[in-house]
């Protein structure tokens, strides 16, 4: 429990900013209907990543050092190495785009 007290004290006013920020753009997706697609991905990414001792983002741990979080891993494996993550991703947008009005 003492983990949970450390990390609810350590959320800082710029954290709570970005998480009003990430529950807006779950809200418009899921309400609204405004591209669920792109905002819900966006909104739990922008939670996600401000989550104190998350792990998601690189953090020093005592005993162990300095280690990778998966956003980390994602962006060194995804993007330096291979960049095979941003064709997917515009194959992705692309596969979404509804061509009807434009055809028509």
């Amino acid at each position: 429990m003492d983990f949970l007290v450390s990390g609810l004290l350590s959320v800082t006013w710029q954290q709570w900013i970005m998480y009003i920020v990430g529950a807006g753009l779950i809200y418009l997706a899921l309400k609204k209907g405004f591209e669920p697609a792109l905002l819900m991905p966006m909104g739990f990414g922008a939670i996600l990543v401000n989550l104190p001792s998350s792990g998601v983002i690189n953090q020093t741990l005592a005993g162990i050092g300095e280690t990778n979080g998966i956003i980390e891993w994602l962006f060194h494996t995804g993007i330096e190495a291979s960049e095979a993550l941003p064709i997917l991703l515009f194959i992705g947008i692309g596969a979404m785009i509804d061509f009807g009005p434009l055809l028509s």
